[in-house]
């Protein structure tokens, strides 16, 4: 487990750039997804607010477990 949690925060394996692209285009990608998905299967379109929430949160997730999706440093 602690190999694991290592892996979330150790900026030697994985750079700061790269962490930042890969948050950014796994909030994005997930917010287009429940995007898609609210239109589709509900019929509903959610306020900006909460699509930009959810692009938040999922960027800080994607940013932090770079280190485990991202297998090469680039």
């Amino acid at each position: 487990m602690s190999a694991f949690l290592k892996k979330l925060t150790d900026f030697k394996a994985v750079n700061l750039k790269t962490r930042i692209i890969t948050g950014l285009l796994m909030g994005f990608l997930n917010t287009v997804v429940v995007y898609l998905s609210d239109v589709v299967f509900d019929w509903s379109d959610l306020n900006f607010d909460y699509y930009g929430f959810y692009f938040l949160w999922m960027s800080i997730f994607g940013f932090f477990f770079a280190g485990v999706m991202v297998r090469k440093n680039f």
